[in-house]
């Protein structure tokens, strides 16, 4: 598993903490335990549900060969980019969607030269596996783990990569009738 830089950083909403690092340190310790513990709970949710007999609520496991992933046009590259959310939002790089979107014309090959190496090379820079977390206030008291929402903040690169991946995989899934109807 590649180890990744996370920032917990609180929303812009939330109060002015006066905590000392020890006690920063322990509200992050106990927010990565709350959420580190949701994967576990679904697949014991998972497991019960089978055992007491109910419909699998995952779809079946299909396998298929023959889908590997293709170089991107430019075509496809901008429809992805037009498709994604015009949120403001920056991560570690502080390059926002709307930035991409305007200068497409001009940044648009070079972007696409990038994505398909990483489609090509199956392999994409740690440098670009960063994500900086945020903590987004539910209610209630912060220093509890589960009043918290963390959220991700992921490169624009990041994004626009794993949009073209998706739209690649959609489209072999549907053209070969590989999802579930309720997908």
């Amino acid at each position: 598993m590649d180890t990744q830089q996370h920032t917990a950083t609180p929303s812009p909403d939330a109060s002015a903490s006066t905590a000392t690092p020890e006690e920063a340190a322990a509200t992050v310790d106990a927010l990565n335990r709350h959420f580190a513990a949701v994967g576990p709970r679904i697949a014991d949710d998972l497991r019960d549900a089978v055992v007491a007999g109910r419909a699998n609520p995952r779809p079946p496991t299909v396998c298929a060969a023959g889908f590997n992933f293709g170089p991107a046009t430019l075509p496809e590259l901008s429809r992805c980019i037009q498709r994604m959310s015009g949120s403001r939002a920056v991560s570690l790089d502080e390059v926002p969607l709307l930035a991409v979107r305007q200068c497409f014309p001009v940044v648009g090959p070079h972007l696409l030269r990038l994505i398909n190496l990483s489609l090509k090379t199956k392999a994409f820079p740690d440098s670009r596996k960063t994500a900086l977390e945020v903590l987004i206030l539910k209610s209630g008291d912060p220093a509890v783990p589960s009043n918290n929402r963390p959220i991700s903040l992921l490169s624009v690169l990041s994004k626009i990569l794993e949009k073209v991946a998706c739209s690649q995989l959609t489209h072999y899934l549907q053209a070969n009738h590989l999802l579930n109807p309720s997908q």
